[in-house]
């Protein structure tokens, strides 16, 4: 990626392999991320950690494969909206 990106990424499976990679890829460039792995809450929360480290900001979700979740007014994503850095 050139330049920087700025707005919110959501990136599932997360916690390790390529999901990590982009997850870190998007923070370096100027994303705030929503970390989502399902297999492993340990891995999500040590990511997230490590793009807050970079002085984004970044939560991570357990979502269940089957469930369908967007942010909405009713179910927002609390840790990167509204908040300051």
């Amino acid at each position: 990626m050139n330049g920087e990106v700025r707005g919110v990424a959501v990136v599932t499976g997360a916690a390790r392999n390529i999901g990590r990679e982009i997850a870190l890829e998007l923070a370096a460039q100027g994303c705030d991320v929503a970390i989502n792995d399902y297999a492993d809450a340990a891995g999500a929360e040590a990511v997230a950690s490590e793009i807050r480290a970079l002085g984004r900001r970044s939560s991570e979700m357990q979502l269940p494969r089957n469930q369908a979740v967007a942010p909405s007014p009713k179910r927002p994503m609390r840790p990167l909206v509204g908040k300051n850095r």
